[in-house]
């Protein structure tokens, strides 16, 4: 039987019985929450492939790898996780009410599935993390499994996707995830209805400095025509995050998150949120996955890589502070959890509708899923 572990500031674990292979110490928790509020299990690795044990029941459902990104529906019943697996990926269900774990997708024609967005028309969208990789609309996510029915959308273009986004207008935001990507906007013919991503016009951004100039000060931008090849090229820009008017982007090879003012659909201004290269963000490196909270401050995880484990690093999830000024600075950033093994990546960053609850996956070694109380 899982059972919470809660774990003291100071450094004290109170192990209640739960256990996994893989551990860097055997008995800890994989997992260290630095205000002590400690965590639940929702999915942990199964005995066999395609299989997780359930936390809140204890029992075997069936379930995927590579647990990517989360997504709820707007009620906070439904979680949906993305399966970043290079071949037959997948989308899993769970019914937090219920406990009632299914498969919705799971096919040799998904790879690599990352990105995950719920519509204002209530249904999921599904990108893949792939050279070329395409972007899919779940049109019934709430139905059984057997009736479940998608399409693609190739106007959102294909790229290597990762994190989605929709803002008041209906424009959708994305990312390619490379080494020289790029931010990218797509403008529907009919925003905010079902027919939304059928037609409209792909735009990419445009930094009017050299995006070095970032460090220094903000910078103007424009959003062109994504076939001009002016957008500008970030490295590795990843997950990304709306909140109210400006869409944060976590850019890992740079080590930074950048902030973009929408308000005018033309002409923009991008500024610095945060910088593992400042004092002030000392500790953070490679921001990968982000989250915000009802008071828009975000939770930013980690990624890093290769060079992260050959350094002895382990991955982080850290908590900024944002001020009045949400183009500025953060306020503050302050260390929120710790991944105990250096082989499990954090990701699907989420926090529920009610603000209580923040979702966290494990890709790796200990492919899990926690939530963790937020109050």
């Amino acid at each position: 039987m899982l059972a919470m572990i809660l774990m003291s500031v100071a450094g004290i674990f109170f192990a209640l019985g739960w256990w996994l292979h893989g551990l860097d110490v055997v008995g800890r928790p994989i997992l260290e929450v630095e205000s002590g509020q400690g965590f639940t299990v929702l999915i942990e690795p199964g005995p066999a492939e395609g299989t997780a044990i359930y936390g809140p029941t204890g029992r075997q459902v069936p379930f995927l790898s590579n647990s990517d990104m989360n997504m709820l529906d707007p009620t906070g019943r439904y979680l949906f996780t993305s399966h970043e697996t290079r071949s037959e990926a997948g989308v899993t269900r769970i019914d937090l009410e219920a406990d009632e774990v299914v498969i919705l997708l799971h096919s040799t024609q998904f790879v690599r599935l990352d990105g995950l967005l719920w519509t204002p028309w209530d249904t999921l969208l599904v990108a893949e993390e792939r050279q070329g990789g395409q972007l899919f609309e779940i049109l019934n996510p709430l139905a059984p499994p057997e009736r479940i029915e998608y399409a693609l959308r190739p106007a959102f273009g294909q790229r290597r996707h990762e994190g989605l986004a929709i803002d008041w207008r209906g424009f959708f935001y994305g990312v390619d995830e490379d080494p020289k990507g790029s931010i990218y906007r797509f403008r529907p013919r009919s925003p905010l209805s079902p027919d939304s991503l059928a037609s409209g016009d792909l735009d990419v951004l445009v930094l009017l400095e050299d995006s070095e100039e970032l460090e220094e000060h903000r910078v103007q931008a424009v959003w062109r025509p994504a076939g001009s090849g002016q957008g500008t090229s970030f490295d590795r820009p990843e997950d990304i995050e709306i909140v109210g008017s400006v869409l944060y982007v976590a850019i890992t090879g740079e080590h930074r998150v950048i902030s973009i003012d929408l308000a005018d659909p033309e002409i923009t201004t991008v500024g610095k949120y945060l910088s593992g290269r400042d004092e002030y963000a000392e500790g953070l490196d490679w921001p990968d996955n982000l989250a915000s909270d009802l008071q828009g401050n975000l939770y930013i995880a980690e990624d890093m890589g290769k060079e992260g484990l050959l350094a002895g690093r382990r991955n982080q999830v850290w908590y900024a502070v944002t001020g009045a000024d949400p183009l500025a600075r953060a306020q503050s950033v302050s260390l929120f959890a710790t991944v105990k093994s250096a082989r499990d990546e954090p990701s699907g960053l989420l926090v529920d509708p009610s603000g209580d609850r923040l979702f966290i996956n494990l890709i790796g070694s200990n492919d899990s899923i926690f939530i963790v109380p937020l109050r």
